[in-house]
């Protein structure tokens, strides 16, 4: 007797694509277990470079190498972002393998490999089977070690002991004109923002800071980490970033490069380098003279971009509702296209580098034995697991200051100048104008600057009036 498959079964055979992956093992045994991708784009660049291209990421099919042997096979039982049946058009395809153990994207990594692209038209009904070797090395970038722009590793005892290994912080330092060995200098720390590298940064920031950050020593401390951004604070996941940013990487350049110590240090950063910067000045009131935070990721819980961590109503992710309609919840304006759910389905075949798991890295009070932070969403119904977010409040910067305000505000008086667009493209203008309410309640005298119309970056004039504070101090004192 035969039996007939259901017909949507035998769709999903037919669709089912398989892709044989095979690599060499590392010499070094990796830390992690190597995960595996097939990506697929559209357009004139290969895949493995769109892995952080919010605006046009690539389709992913993802699986772990556990036995470490190099080789692979993949196909609909494993991790995807979409169904291989949903696959129709002309698409590049590239093998990814991740390797390295402390960056966020795969494919970018040191050590990180990757195949060559092959040209393929997937056709419903069709099933493809292909084979690739993903046999080239990302090779270490390029750093400049002297004159007046230069890029260097810093070992962190702190992130070393935690992680039991090893453990560089990266940076990059443009000098002031003129720098003197001899004589000191303010120091402004600028933080990059989420998937931003210190190296490839150095011409926009000092383009930024104009003829008047030429007087000062440039920092810019790259916060990447294995699970996306470390925002430099202390976590159970990403181990001590916070102390290993402020008690040993910001002496080590005072001692270096001639930096004036606290009373002239001054932190900034736009999106996650904003929140840095605003943490900053609340977790290390003393080691900063002022901060200027620039779009920073949600400083108040009670508006987590458009979700309300605070109340007791159960939260969903992935929807919203619109003049009682059920809607796709965006991670950023409408128009932009970016739900929630999309980069949710992204991250789970991506693994640790996420913006959505950074945010769980970072937050969440432990690490599971696997290595992972408690998830804060279920990635199949977007709903929110509230046990977890309520677990996030001691790195509420809103409420930090409120309980904390007896001991923090005679230290963080007037230190504090925020910035953002009217409208944030990345909705986080809401949670900065509940801040400022905080702010006025408290009677902090922080400022806020709203800039004019959409946007989510440090306007020149922003850096230039930051500036101005630097330098009157400088000269006053």
């Amino acid at each position: 007797m035969k039996f007939l498959l259901p017909l949507f079964c035998l769709s999903s055979l037919l669709d089912a694509h398989t892709f044989e992956v095979s690599y060499t093992v590392p010499a070094e045994k990796p830390i992690y277990t190597p995960r595996v991708y097939i990506a697929l784009s559209q357009g004139f660049r290969s895949p493995r470079t769109r892995m952080g291209d919010w605006g046009n990421l690539p389709i992913l099919f993802a699986i772990d190498d556990h036995d470490r042997d190099g080789k692979v096979t993949i196909d609909e039982k494993c991790i995807s972002t979409i169904p291989h049946g949903n696959v129709e058009g002309r698409y590049k395809v590239q093998a990814v393998v991740r390797i390295h153990p402390d960056w966020l994207l795969p494919g970018s990594g040191e050590g990180d490999l990757y195949s060559v692209t092959q040209r393929v038209e997937f056709v419903q009904g069709e099933k493809q089977s292909l084979t690739f070797v993903a046999d080239t090395a990302v090779k270490a970038p390029e750093f400049r070690n002297e004159g007046a722009v230069q890029d260097h590793y810093f070992k962190s005892e702190k992130l070393s002991a935690f992680h039991k290994r090893d453990y560089n912080l990266r940076y990059s330092v443009i000098l002031p004109e003129g720098w003197d060995e001899t004589k000191k200098y303010p120091v402004i720390v600028y933080v990059t923002g989420f998937s931003a590298v210190h190296h490839t940064s150095t011409r926009r920031i000092s383009r930024n800071f104009g003829e008047k950050g030429k007087q000062a020593i440039i920092v810019i401390a790259d916060a990447n980490c294995r699970w996306g951004h470390s925002v430099f604070a202390n976590s159970a996941v990403n181990g001590p970033w916070g102390d290993a940013l402020t008690h040993e990487l910001l002496p080590h350049i005072d001692k270096t490069y001639g930096g004036a110590g606290p009373e002239h240090r001054y932190i900034t950063g736009v999106s996650s380098g904003g929140w840095t910067a605003a943490w900053a000045i609340v977790a290390y009131p003393d080691a900063y003279a002022e901060a200027w935070p620039v779009s920073p990721d949600p400083v108040d819980f009670g508006m987590f971009q458009e979700l309300n961590l605070l109340d007791r109503k159960p939260d969903h992710l992935y929807l919203t509702t619109e003049k009682d309609e059920q809607v796709d919840r965006c991670i950023s304006l409408p128009m932009l296209g970016w739900t929630f759910q999309n980069m949710a389905n992204y991250e789970h075949a991506l693994g640790p580098g996420g913006q959505l798991q950074s945010f769980a890295a970072v937050f969440s009070p432990k690490m599971n034995a696997d290595g992972t932070p408690d998830q804060w969403y279920d990635v199949e119904t977007g709903k929110v697991d509230m046990k977890v977010t309520d677990s996030w409040k001691p790195f509420d910067i809103s409420r930090k200051l409120e309980d904390e305000w007896k001991v923090l505000g005679p230290k963080v008086q007037g230190k504090m100048h925020f910035g953002i667009h009217e409208k944030d493209m990345f909705h986080l203008d809401h949670a900065i104008r509940l801040l400022e309410k905080k702010c006025e309640k408290l009677g902090c005298a922080a400022t806020f600057t709203y800039f004019e119309g959409v946007g989510h970056h440090m306007p020149r004039e922003h850096a230039e009036k930051m500036m101005d504070s630097v330098l009157k101090r400088w000269n006053e004192k």
